[in-house]
């Protein structure tokens, strides 16, 4: 199962081995003993991956058979302009304190090789903004 948790100051992909109602059960028990609220709901949650990352296409493939997944160009118009970036929209659960919070976790079950291969490509897509932030040492 993969989990995104959304926060203030971004989001982290993180592959779970409980399931969407073990997670949401854990969670609804945790806000009850605290006397806080939950809002638990099926939605979507979308993830914003660089185009040019290898297994994109392949990720596009596997989308392309199953409904749980879509892929759009997220940054052009025109199919004759290169498309930098894509919106990976899941389909699942989305866990808050309210069903209008920015913050929370959204929690989805998709086939193992999907995962997996989601999994890859959103660790390369941080690995890349990390050296991106990095100022180069002067010697």
């Amino acid at each position: 199962m993969l989990k995104i948790t959304y926060t203030d100051t971004g989001l982290v992909l993180e592959r779970v081995a409980q399931s969407v109602e073990a997670i949401v059960a854990q969670r609804t028990l945790l806000t009850l003993r605290l006397g806080q609220s939950i809002a638990v709901q099926p939605t979507y949650a979308s993830l914003p991956l660089p185009a040019d990352l290898p297994g994109m296409i392949h990720l596009q493939q596997l989308a392309r058979q199953t409904e749980a997944v879509a892929i759009d160009r997220c940054d052009s118009d025109s199919p004759e302009q290169l498309c930098s970036w894509l919106e990976v929209t899941l389909h699942g659960v989305w866990i808050a304190e309210s069903t209008s919070s920015d913050e929370g976790i959204f929690v989805t079950e998709l086939d193992s090789a999907l995962e997996h291969l989601l999994m890859a490509i959103w660790q390369q897509t941080q690995r890349r903004h990390s050296s991106a932030r990095r100022v180069p040492r002067v010697c």
